[in-house]
């Protein structure tokens, strides 16, 4: 079974990008399987990834306790071993060909050194499954905030996380897709690449 990963910024076409390979695969015959680390993270059962705002509205969360990123380096680990549980189940029960993965468990690393301010690398790092295939999705923090759906954290935001993504890129093997091109150019690049 093949692992995809698109990482990036919020707002950089990762989304849009897992679905059409997704659907390009399924052409070809693959039997696939749509993954975000995000909605997977028990984090995320625990409101630990996002936080409601007066008018009920889930926001993004760009600050946290000490405490808190103590939960979320755990969660990571109980997500780690979560995933490969899944991926037993989805290649000998399944049949699945393909995980498409929108974020992958790089992408929570990455936060929890934003969210922390220090470089953060997991003693668990072993247990994430390497993937087939990683890419970064690159677009300037600019860009993004030019689009109509642009991140609500704020250029600040975009602007560190993007300098964390290019640090991380090469200690998880990320193979950078300029993002900053039409998406059906990007999506001809990514197939290319699987």
């Amino acid at each position: 079974m093949q692992i995809i990963t698109i990482s990036g910024l919020d707002g950089s076409g990762k989304s849009t990008q897992a679905r059409l390979l997704q659907q390009y695969l399924h052409t070809r015959g693959a039997r696939t399987r749509y993954f975000n680390a995000t909605m997977f993270s028990v984090a995320n059962l625990l409101t630990l990834g996002q936080k409601r705002s007066a008018d009920g509205k889930t926001r993004d969360v760009t600050q946290a306790t000490p405490w808190a990123i103590r939960l979320r380096a755990v969660a990571l680990f109980i997500d780690a071993l979560r995933f490969r549980i899944w991926m037993s189940w989805l290649s000998g029960m399944r049949g699945v060909t393909h995980v498409i993965s929108d974020r992958y468990f790089y992408d929570t690393i990455i936060n929890i050194a934003y969210l922390s301010k220090k470089t953060y690398m997991p003693w668990f790092r072993a247990l994430i499954v390497r993937p087939t295939h990683a890419f970064l999705l690159s677009l300037p923090p600019d860009a993004i905030m030019t689009r109509d759906a642009a991140p609500a954290q704020g250029m600040d935001y975009l602007m560190h996380k993007d300098i964390l993504y290019r640090d991380y890129a090469n200690t998880f093997d990320m193979h950078r897709i300029d993002g900053d091109r039409p998406q059906n150019v990007i999506a001809d690049d990514l197939r290319t690449a699987v």
